[in-house]
């Protein structure tokens, strides 16, 4: 397999992504739930079929597909599939967003949720917190956060401490799922 080309870098890409104007519409029926939104899927599918993903494509709810080779020389690699899905949720009266990433194939399949809220940094860690949803049959997905848990780097400063996407910086307070600690890292 030979090494792909890629036209530009990964910030390249990313600054050319935020140009594009991809702001949901909260009283919107459909996935997604502006036209506006597909102009950012239709560049991914095109630029996948660039370096060559001859297999990637959307259906009509915006969902990117492609089959991306492995870079392993090794036999019987398992195939994993990434999904990043919005899921709209109602709390406090109104409509919120969330980005869920997703993966399957292996005994972990579900979604991760890293999220902020009004909580952060004072009854709950700075950083995030996560919560990890099973896939489960017929296309629902039950938010509980009571079952939200800080990430590793709450713990140990070996570990990286990710940060949420800015879509899922809650603007209301979730006072459910694991709280702070005082720890002293030594």
């Amino acid at each position: 397999m030979s090494e792909p080309k890629y036209p530009s870098s990964c910030v390249e890409r990313f600054m050319q992504y935020v140009t594009i104007d991809t702001q949901s519409d909260e009283e919107s029926k459909t996935f997604p739930s502006t036209e506006k939104q597909f102009v950012l899927l239709k560049r991914l599918v095109d630029e996948l079929k660039e370096l060559g993903i001859e297999d990637a494509a959307m259906d009509e709810h915006g969902y990117v597909f492609a089959t991306i080779p492995a870079t392993s020389s090794k036999q019987n690699v398992p195939v994993v599939g990434f999904i990043a899905q919005r899921s709209r949720f109602c709390t406090m009266g109104a409509l919120r967003d969330l980005i869920l990433f997703g993966e399957e194939g292996g005994e972990e399949s579900g979604f991760l949720i890293m999220f902020r809220d009004q909580t952060s940094g004072e009854d709950t860690y700075a950083a995030c917190r996560y919560l990890q949803i099973p896939f489960q049959s017929g296309g629902e997905v039950w938010l509980d956060f009571n079952r939200a848990t800080n990430p590793s780097c709450a713990y140990a400063t070996s570990f990286a401490c990710p940060l949420p996407p800015a879509g899922n910086r809650l603007s209301v307070p979730i006072r459910a799922g694991e709280k702070t600690f005082s720890v002293t890292h030594h």
